[in-house]
């Protein structure tokens, strides 16, 4: 658990596809925000961005200098561009995740220091919360399986080719297979049939299925690995799609992320200008 409180603070969570804001008071959610993730973006138009988020959720302009920031990101250009937006409305520098932060866990693998951010955050976000041992799935752009054991030790886990992903390279690797948004269908297409009857609901189910029979049989494969069974939990953008169309019982927490960046800010207060 933390052992200060950086509050307010805005963390941001930077994936390939989308950027994820929250408003934090301490480990607890205000309210999110989600937009795309634009590489063209400059600080500025990221700033307008951000300002018309926190005026909506009643931060007026006053208010943004008592605003700290911590920032998870796989994609430096726009983590960059968004630093400077963030800085530019509060004055503040804000800290970016990574395993130079003190974690509160021992991260167990070849290099620690290039353990991915979004995976530390993961795993600060599921601790302070749940007791390991822990398997954590992130589904994203790319799919991300952690594994945590008592009593703080982060042993690694896999990366995997995202849902998404896989039914770009479809579309993109055959002259006849559409272009499916997962993003964009409607949750009546969330429980595809089994068997498809046409080519988007064959599509549809062959990649929302396969993800949830992968991740199964992937929760088997750990589980007797390591001789005994761990409590699951699940976030990222199409996890509400897959997770539920698995067979094991796997909760899924949309504030994972959220919630580990405020833990390690609270473990870091030295990272911030509290000037």
């Amino acid at each position: 658990m933390p052992r200060d409180i950086i509050s307010p603070l805005l963390a941001f969570d930077i994936g390939n596809t989308t950027v994820s804001l929250a408003l934090m008071d301490g480990t607890r959610v205000l309210f999110t925000a989600r937009f795309p993730t634009d590489y063209q973006f400059n600080s500025r138009q990221y700033a307008d961005q951000i300002r018309d988020v926190l005026i909506k959720n009643h931060i007026l302009d006053e208010n943004f200098k008592n605003l700290y920031c911590m920032i998870s990101s796989v994609v430096p250009p726009v983590c960059d561009a968004i630093r400077g937006a963030v800085l530019n409305l509060t004055g503040k520098t804000p800290v970016i995740a990574g395993a130079d932060l003190n974690t509160g866990f021992h991260i167990l693998v070849d290099t620690p220091e290039k353990t991915g951010a979004d995976r530390i955050i993961l795993a600060a976000g599921a601790l302070s919360c749940c007791q390991p041992p822990l398997i954590l799935i992130d589904m994203g752009t790319a799919t991300t399986i952690d594994i945590l054991e008592p009593p703080d030790l982060y042993l690694g886990g896999m990366i995997l080719p995202g849902t998404q992903i896989s039914l770009d390279a479809l579309a993109s690797r055959t002259a006849q297979l559409p272009e499916i948004n997962l993003y964009k269908i409607s949750k009546n297409q969330f429980n595809p049939p089994l068997i498809g009857k046409n080519t988007i609901d064959c599509m549809l189910s062959g990649a929302l299925y396969g993800s949830a029979a992968m991740i199964d049989g992937l929760i088997d494969r750990l589980e007797a690995e390591r001789g005994h069974p761990f409590q699951i939990i699940a976030a990222g953008g199409v996890s509400g799609m897959i997770i539920p169309l698995c067979r094991h019982a796997i909760k899924t927490d949309a504030d994972l992320i959220p919630r580990g960046l405020a833990v390690l800010a609270g473990l870091n207060p030295e990272a911030f200008d509290q000037s």
